[in-house]
């Protein structure tokens, strides 16, 4: 999963897991806000179904890579699962290559250098 971040800072709860890791729900990380920026490009200029949830952020960036042959999903409600699935559809059906391109520009720039890809 996403270590807990949301893509929205109001989905946040109290008992957040985020907060439980030690992230602060109330700071936004300068990579969320240029993901927010790289979602909102990707939505505005593409006629693929809008990324709106961020395990359609994992998935698409798990996906497209040539050196990932699948994933795990860990969903804990059925909504999960379905939203899931029917986004692994969509990742088949339509062109996220772009929306990978620039997840990948925002990893090189924001992930350490021993783990960049």
């Amino acid at each position: 999963n996403g270590g807990g971040l949301k893509l929205h800072s109001s989905a946040y709860k109290k008992a957040s897991t985020l907060q439980a890791r030690g992230g602060k729900i109330d700071q936004v990380p300068e990579i969320m806000s240029a993901l927010t920026k790289e979602i909102t490009r990707f939505n505005q200029l593409s006629d693929a179904p809008s990324i709106s949830k961020m395990n359609e952020v994992a998935m698409t960036f798990a996906l497209l890579n040539t050196q990932v042959s699948g994933v795990l999903i860990g969903p804990s409600r059925k909504e999960q699962l379905s939203d899931s699935l029917t986004f692994c559809e969509q990742l088949q059906d339509y062109d996220y290559a772009d929306f990978y391109q620039g997840l990948l520009k925002l990893h090189r720039t924001y992930a350490p250098a021993d783990r960049s890809i």
